[in-house]
């Protein structure tokens, strides 16, 4: 079987660029599930989190502006990596 134990956490990696590929730093990561993060310097977040469904989506405020990805499913699978990449506009 494939999939880990039901009690191994899942991970979870995300990667936020702009449409020119720059990374997006400092970007909230959030979901339906109830969890959010920041992205680093190096637009990535990545963190250990139980197995789920979830849509999840990138969120960048600059002052008053507030730029929103769209969201993507993802299944958090216990024992295994998922991988999504948000593009959002230059601030």
């Amino acid at each position: 079987c494939p999939d880990g134990p039901s009690w191994l956490p899942a991970e979870l990696s995300v990667e936020v660029v702009t449409v020119q590929g720059h990374p997006s730093a400092h970007v909230r990561v959030e979901s339906d599930c109830g969890w959010f993060g920041r992205t680093g310097r190096a637009g990535r977040w990545t963190q250990l989190l139980a197995p789920s469904e979830c849509d999840v989506r990138a969120v960048r405020e600059d002052g008053l502006l507030r730029v929103t990805s769209v969201p993507q499913r993802v299944t958090l699978t216990a024992g295994q990596t998922s991988l999504l990449r948000f593009e959002l506009p230059e601030a």
